[in-house]
């Protein structure tokens, strides 16, 4: 892989690289010091345009993080003892699709954002829809979740032959026993279910939980895999 990645740099190949992110520029230059421009998607392919007619409606967008179950009967619960809140929020199931041009009638989208390159953030975003996101602290919780999509694993720990990483300051002291080369992508995949499990067997103890300090223990025990 790596012998291929670095042919790509070889003039004479007349290749031109980008990414569509910094935060992935960043990584290729961690993994190899080759510094990549970054293009921003656009996504104008959408055709829409916000429209906000349905102005009392705030739209979830789905999300394959299993928070995002547990944020929508949270919030749910929330709203079943505020009859007189202004706004209804309509959740997104995983395997429903809703056109960009119905979603921009909805006065705001909210998301729960499982990649730092969401195609669905750059496509709203471009169609000019107000977007609600968590706090920077969850922002971080949510995209680097070890074991929910691999990241921070040994698939980023690969290094090109010859090339020291940059010291980082704020970084876990791991050792880096991979060396190069393409990792067992079965590695993370395990580490994905294995969270998955963990995280519904908690939240299935916080359903059958008998008293509140019980579910509390249980909800931070939760928090504690992301």
């Amino acid at each position: 892989f790596w012998q291929n990645f670095a042919l790509l740099f070889d003039p004479a190949e007349k290749v031109v690289l980008a990414t569509n992110n910094l935060i992935l520029s960043e990584q290729i230059y961690y993994q190899s010091g080759k510094r990549l421009p970054y293009v921003r998607a656009h996504g104008l392919y959408t055709g829409a345009s916000y429209q906000p007619q349905l102005a009392d409606q705030v739209l979830f967008w789905r999300s394959p993080l299993f928070a995002y179950a547990t944020v929508g009967c949270a919030l749910e619960r929330f709203l079943e003892g505020m009859p007189s809140y202004p706004l209804k929020i309509r959740f997104v199931d995983e395997s429903e699709s809703i056109p960009y041009g119905h979603a921009a009638r909805h006065r705001a989208v909210a998301m729960l954002p499982h990649d730092h390159a969401l195609m669905s953030f750059y496509e709203l975003y471009s169609v000019g829809i107000p977007l609600l996101l968590p706090a920077a602290e969850w922002m971080y919780r949510l995209l680097y979740m070890r074991g929910q999509l691999s990241v921070g694993e040994r698939w980023y720990q690969s290094v090109m032959p010859g090339h020291q990483p940059p010291y980082s300051e704020f970084g876990d002291i791991e050792e880096n026993t991979q060396g190069a080369g393409i990792p067992d992508a079965k590695w993370g995949v395990s580490a994905a279910k294995a969270a998955r499990v963990a995280a519904v067997q908690t939240l299935q103890r916080i359903v059958k939980a008998t008293d509140l300090e019980t579910a509390q223990s249980m909800a931070k025990a939760t928090l504690g895999l992301m």
